[in-house]
């Protein structure tokens, strides 16, 4: 889940369609959310848990914002970058 909602996130933003909320609340909250109950719970290895899901949520965002923007490269563009 979230994979997708790290793909759908920079789809969005390469669309020019700027209501990525959706995207990022299928990643960010999940982990933010089990950082916070375990946390407050004592529980420090859960805490450690989450921070592992946190860290896995961003570098999905930017391997799978590389993916989708080489693909879109390739697909659309067809040409090389100017800079």
């Amino acid at each position: 889940m979230s994979a997708c909602g790290a793909v759908a996130g920079v789809v969005m933003m390469l669309s020019y369609r700027h209501l990525i909320p959706g995207a990022l609340i299928a990643m960010i909250i999940e982990a933010a959310a089990m950082v916070g109950v375990a946390l407050a719970a004592g529980e420090l290895a859960l805490m450690y848990e989450g921070l592992e899901r946190f860290g896995l949520d961003v570098l999905l965002i930017v391997v799978g914002g590389v993916l989708v923007v080489l693909l879109k490269q390739i697909i659309f563009h067809r040409r090389a970058p100017i800079v």
